[in-house]
């Protein structure tokens, strides 16, 4: 609730509240919380949090990577596009339309990481991928 309310230091808070009874975040409060700082613009912070479920042993969702990819869009951070991209494909999951959109955001303004970055969607499209990548002409 915090989170939505844009009150981000008091969700840290409650998290660290209740690790203090030994309670560890899940995917689901890490999603919250990339999702919240990826809102307020803080790619930075997002990424951490991204890379900080790795260190716990959690995996990424589909809800954890469109809310980085929303956060790379919200920042039109190309490179970390890329990143998420790659770490996606690594890990074998799925790209649908809410990712394609946000990674084709990300690269607004910077027309050669936006070509790039079609071309590289477009060659993981598969038939089942319901969304058709724009042509970068």
């Amino acid at each position: 609730v915090s989170c939505r309310c844009g009150d981000i230091n008091a969700a840290y808070d409650i998290i660290a509240r209740i690790q203090a009874f030994g309670v560890q975040p899940d995917e689901v409060t890490y999603n919250i919380l990339i999702d919240a700082t990826g809102k307020r613009g803080d790619l930075e912070k997002a990424w951490a949090l991204f890379e900080d479920m790795g260190q716990r042993n959690l995996e990424p969702t589909k809800i954890t990577f469109n809310a980085v990819a929303s956060a790379c869009a919200k920042a039109q951070d190309a490179e970390s596009g890329f990143k998420l991209l790659t770490a996606m494909v690594e890990r074998r999951h799925d790209i649908d339309a809410a990712t394609y959109w946000a990674l084709d955001e990300a690269s607004v303004g910077d027309s050669q990481h936006a070509i790039a970055l079609r071309s590289r969607l477009k060659a993981l499209r598969t038939p089942e991928t319901p969304v058709q990548v724009m042509s970068a002409s």
